[in-house]
Protein backbone atom coordinates (compact mmCIF):
# COMPACT_ATOMS: atom_id res chain seq x y z
CA UNK A 1 0.00 0.00 0.00
CA UNK A 2 1.47 3.52 -0.71
CA UNK A 3 0.42 6.44 0.57
CA UNK A 4 0.99 9.76 -0.88
CA UNK A 5 1.13 13.50 0.65
CA UNK A 6 1.03 16.39 -0.68
CA UNK A 7 2.09 19.72 1.43
CA UNK A 8 0.85 22.92 1.27
CA UNK A 9 3.52 25.48 1.20
CA UNK A 10 1.31 28.45 -0.34
CA UNK A 11 2.94 31.20 1.68
CA UNK A 12 5.89 29.67 2.23
CA UNK A 13 8.30 30.90 -0.43
CA UNK A 14 6.74 35.03 0.66
CA UNK A 15 7.66 34.09 4.58
CA UNK A 16 11.09 32.85 3.13
CA UNK A 17 12.05 36.12 1.20
CA UNK A 18 10.47 38.04 4.32
CA UNK A 19 13.10 36.71 6.63
CA UNK A 20 15.57 37.15 4.33
CA UNK A 21 14.72 41.09 4.25
CA UNK A 22 14.31 41.31 8.10
CA UNK A 23 17.67 39.71 7.91
CA UNK A 24 19.36 42.76 6.03
CA UNK A 25 17.77 45.40 6.55
CA UNK A 26 16.76 47.01 9.70
CA UNK A 27 14.80 50.72 11.01
CA UNK A 28 16.37 54.08 12.02
CA UNK A 29 15.19 56.74 13.76
CA UNK A 30 17.20 59.98 13.94
CA UNK A 31 17.42 63.42 13.07
CA UNK A 32 19.39 63.18 9.46
CA UNK A 33 19.59 66.91 8.37
CA UNK A 34 18.28 70.23 8.28
CA UNK A 35 18.57 73.89 9.90
CA UNK A 36 17.53 75.99 12.55
CA UNK A 37 16.19 79.41 11.82
CA UNK A 38 19.52 80.78 13.00
CA UNK A 39 21.69 78.22 10.43
CA UNK A 40 22.54 76.06 12.88
CA UNK A 41 22.83 72.67 11.36
CA UNK A 42 19.83 70.10 13.18
CA UNK A 43 22.02 67.21 13.73
CA UNK A 44 24.19 68.92 15.59
CA UNK A 45 21.91 70.39 17.39
CA UNK A 46 20.17 67.02 17.88
CA UNK A 47 23.16 65.30 19.26
CA UNK A 48 23.82 68.30 21.79
CA UNK A 49 20.33 68.11 23.19
CA UNK A 50 20.77 64.04 22.77
CA UNK A 51 24.21 64.04 24.66
CA UNK A 52 24.34 67.35 26.72
CA UNK A 53 26.64 70.07 25.24
CA UNK A 54 30.75 69.08 26.11
CA UNK A 55 30.82 72.68 28.01
CA UNK A 56 27.82 71.22 30.51
CA UNK A 57 25.85 73.79 30.24
CA UNK A 58 23.07 72.07 28.09
CA UNK A 59 22.20 68.98 30.05
CA UNK A 60 21.44 65.74 28.25
CA UNK A 61 17.82 65.82 27.28
CA UNK A 62 17.32 62.31 25.31
CA UNK A 63 15.07 62.63 22.77
CA UNK A 64 15.32 59.71 20.65
CA UNK A 65 17.73 57.09 22.65
CA UNK A 66 15.66 57.41 25.95
CA UNK A 67 11.72 57.01 24.75
CA UNK A 68 12.99 54.12 22.50
CA UNK A 69 14.32 52.31 25.31
CA UNK A 70 11.84 53.10 27.75
CA UNK A 71 8.92 51.70 25.63
CA UNK A 72 11.41 49.27 24.26
CA UNK A 73 8.57 46.76 24.65
CA UNK A 74 5.87 48.32 23.17
CA UNK A 75 8.11 47.89 20.14
CA UNK A 76 9.19 44.64 20.20
CA UNK A 77 5.49 43.97 20.18
CA UNK A 78 4.55 46.07 17.06
CA UNK A 79 7.25 43.94 15.90
CA UNK A 80 6.04 40.64 16.77
CA UNK A 81 2.51 41.64 15.46
CA UNK A 82 3.71 42.74 12.13
CA UNK A 83 5.33 39.65 11.65
CA UNK A 84 1.91 37.27 12.70
CA UNK A 85 0.29 39.58 10.38
CA UNK A 86 2.41 40.27 7.02
CA UNK A 87 5.19 37.21 7.04
CA UNK A 88 3.22 35.42 4.02
CA UNK A 89 2.22 38.92 2.41
CA UNK A 90 4.29 40.00 -0.40
CA UNK A 91 6.76 42.82 0.63
CA UNK A 92 5.89 41.88 4.36
CA UNK A 93 9.23 42.87 5.75
CA UNK A 94 8.81 46.43 5.04
CA UNK A 95 5.24 46.30 6.06
CA UNK A 96 6.60 44.73 9.81
CA UNK A 97 9.73 47.55 9.40
CA UNK A 98 7.15 50.78 8.74
CA UNK A 99 5.28 49.69 11.32
CA UNK A 100 8.24 49.70 14.04
CA UNK A 101 9.30 52.72 12.37
CA UNK A 102 5.82 54.27 13.41
CA UNK A 103 5.57 52.92 16.34
CA UNK A 104 8.88 54.76 17.27
CA UNK A 105 7.63 58.15 16.06
CA UNK A 106 5.02 58.23 18.12
CA UNK A 107 6.94 57.33 21.07
CA UNK A 108 9.76 60.41 20.35
CA UNK A 109 6.27 62.59 19.71
CA UNK A 110 5.26 61.31 22.78
CA UNK A 111 8.68 62.66 24.75
CA UNK A 112 8.24 65.83 23.30
CA UNK A 113 4.78 66.64 24.03
CA UNK A 114 5.41 65.12 28.15
CA UNK A 115 8.98 66.66 28.46
CA UNK A 116 10.70 63.50 28.32
CA UNK A 117 7.83 61.86 30.42
CA UNK A 118 8.73 64.57 32.98
CA UNK A 119 12.51 63.29 33.31
CA UNK A 120 14.14 66.06 30.90
CA UNK A 121 15.78 68.46 33.51
CA UNK A 122 13.64 71.91 33.33
CA UNK A 123 14.63 74.43 31.63
CA UNK A 124 16.99 77.24 33.02
CA UNK A 125 15.10 81.04 33.72
CA UNK A 126 17.52 82.30 31.69
CA UNK A 127 16.36 80.22 28.70
CA UNK A 128 12.30 80.29 29.89
CA UNK A 129 12.89 83.94 29.67
CA UNK A 130 14.80 84.22 26.19
CA UNK A 131 12.36 81.62 23.97
CA UNK A 132 8.98 83.23 26.08
CA UNK A 133 8.15 79.47 27.01
CA UNK A 134 8.77 76.24 29.73
CA UNK A 135 8.42 74.07 26.67
CA UNK A 136 11.49 71.31 27.10
CA UNK A 137 13.31 70.85 23.34
CA UNK A 138 10.29 72.96 21.94
CA UNK A 139 11.06 76.51 20.62
CA UNK A 140 10.27 76.65 17.01
CA UNK A 141 9.80 72.90 16.15
CA UNK A 142 11.85 72.30 13.85
CA UNK A 143 13.79 69.89 15.49
CA UNK A 144 10.79 67.61 16.18
CA UNK A 145 9.80 67.92 12.89
CA UNK A 146 12.97 66.29 11.45
CA UNK A 147 12.62 63.24 13.54
CA UNK A 148 12.85 60.50 10.75
CA UNK A 149 12.25 57.13 10.23
CA UNK A 150 14.04 54.65 7.72
CA UNK A 151 14.24 51.46 6.66
CA UNK A 152 18.22 50.71 5.89
CA UNK A 153 19.78 47.84 4.40
CA UNK A 154 22.41 46.11 7.15
CA UNK A 155 25.98 46.46 6.64
CA UNK A 156 27.58 42.67 6.68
Amino acid sequence: MKFKSKVETKGLDEAIKNLEGLKTHGAEIGVYGGTEENGSDLVEVASVHENGSVDGRIPPRPFLSMPCIMYRNDIRETYARGLKRYLTTPQGWEKVLGAVCHKAEEIVNEAFDTGGFSLWPPLKEVTVARKGSRAILIHTGNLRRNVRTKITKKIT
